[in-house]
């Protein structure tokens, strides 16, 4: 497929479609009137379609060497009655139910 390039730096086919700059993301729609550069011209109030969540600290993870944990996904495994998170540094802990009891549990670093 053969792309041609307009005026204006606007990317078309041969079959004539066009909208999609050469360089950037995105189409690029042509000035028209009645065209704004600003989407809203007056602002949002902030109170507006506004979602509450509550929000509590469940359990604590210790740091990975210098850096913080970095929590990937907390799983229940309702056989042991225990939870297992793993750490994008490669450590996976055990974790109880009420939060209060972190433990590590497998560190896939370790050679031996």
């Amino acid at each position: 497929m053969a792309v041609l390039l307009a005026a204006g730096g606007v990317a078309s086919t041969a079959g004539g479609r066009q909208g999609f700059p050469v360089r950037g993301r995105g189409p690029v729609l042509p000035p028209g009137p009645g065209r704004s550069n600003n989407p809203f011209p007056t602002p949002i109030p902030a109170t507006e379609g506004v979602i509450k969540v509550n929000f509590v600290e469940f359990a604590f993870l210790p740091d990975a060497g210098s850096d913080a944990a970095r929590m990937d996904m907390l799983l229940d495994e309702p056989g042991t009655h225990r939870m297992f998170v793993n750490t994008m540094q490669g450590l996976l802990y055990t974790v109880s139910y009420d939060g209060k009891t972190v433990q590590p549990y497998l560190d896939l670093n370790d050679p031996n």
